[in-house]
């Protein structure tokens, strides 16, 4: 297929490859692994490419999983963990661009997909590209909270379950949308710690209760303990989720959290350091300590449709602050790393 790109996100990771970061990408790429998509032609037999076998045709807005798994290595023939697939496709991520046919990425006017393993989702047609191109972020913030859910008694006090409560460090994108997904899955209360103002406000909108500013209160162990009176049922929140991509959020958030409670580390999908911690900490609270990275085919689907049965009850288009057009793909990084744009986003 030749699909024409609508729009773009601007990821985190992007502003990491863009500064070098991430050695382990094949420069020179064609960036872009968050993006909204239409069909604008298709070779013979496209349909297997849509998992619920679905007719596709051109002109039809799609969601285009951005990564083909090998199903060869260990954790695709022996595990449910298809994100960890040593041998994956990302379109914009590790798609080589210097082989035909070149468009692998999607900050460009159109871009391939050739995999014949690859997912492709039809979308309503009511969904808007706005939508679409949260798809992949939104996917990101679920499946990272949904790893709380993990050990999953909640009728025991063990892992997520309703009416519980929820710490998100982080104000971008993926925190507000996990502050969704919490509130979406019947979350309690869900605290904010971030910055700046503007998007703690923005994220009241997404079922967060209560925000701490960090650039107001510049102390963690403060922050520690505004959590702790806002959580006066417990020794703190249920489940802490770290999505400020800064490693020393990482002891600040597991000093939040309850003991028996879970902490979930999504923040970090590049290198950008180490923090000290300690180890008694996670062992004396018994906390359920998780990580989150990439995410599977299926994963793809809830985010789609959270966003969807949802768009009327979260303003989710409002969480794309600034628009670039491609020529200006500089200005869309350098918006996004300065924290101007929420989620910038390129329209080719």
């Amino acid at each position: 297929m030749l699909l024409k790109v609508e729009m773009a996100g601007v990821c985190g990771t992007d502003v990491h490859y863009y500064r070098g970061r991430e050695k382990a990408l094949p420069y020179p790429i064609i960036l872009g692994h968050e993006f909204s998509v239409v069909i604008a032609e298709m070779g013979k037999n496209p349909y297997k490419l849509e998992p619920h076998g679905q007719e596709l045709h051109v002109g039809d807005r799609v969601a285009l999983f951005n990564t083909v798994t090998c199903g060869e290595c260990y954790f695709c023939r022996f595990t449910t963990r298809r994100g960890l697939c040593q041998n994956f496709f990302t379109w914009g991520i590790t798609a080589k661009c210097k082989e035909p046919p070149y468009l692998y990425g999607g900050w460009a006017e159109y871009m391939y997909a050739d995999q014949p393993k690859a997912w492709m989702y039809k979308l309503p047609k009511d969904m808007s590209a706005k939508l679409n191109v949260l798809v992949e972020p939104m996917t990101t913030a679920a499946r990272a909270f949904e790893r709380a859910f993990a050990p999953g008694i909640p009728a025991f006090g063990e892992g997520f379950g309703p009416a519980k409560t929820v710490v998100i460090q982080g104000a971008g994108a993926i925190g507000t949308l996990s502050a969704a997904a919490a509130k979406i899955s019947g979350a309690k209360k869900i605290i904010m710690v971030g910055a700046p103002a503007n998007r703690l406000k923005l994220a009241e909108k997404f079922g967060v209760d209560e925000t701490i500013n960090i650039e107001q209160i510049t102390k963690p162990e403060e922050r520690i303990e505004i959590v702790r009176k806002l959580i006066r049922e417990s020794q703190g929140p249920d489940v802490v989720v770290e999505a400020t991509g800064v490693p020393a959020a990482v002891p600040e958030g597991l000093a939040m959290v309850r003991p028996g409670g879970s902490f979930v580390e999504v923040g970090h999908f590049v290198d950008t350091g180490a923090a000290s911690i300690n180890p008694f900490i996670m062992c004396s609270k018994d906390i359920n300590l998780y990580g989150s990275y990439g995410y599977s085919e299926y994963d793809y689907e809830t985010a789609i449709h959270m966003l969807y049965y949802n768009r009327d009850r979260f303003p989710f288009e409002q969480l794309v602050t600034h628009e670039f057009p491609l020529a200006q793909a500089e200005k869309a990084i350098l918006a996004a790393e300065r924290g101007e744009a929420l989620k910038a986003a390129i329209v080719p």
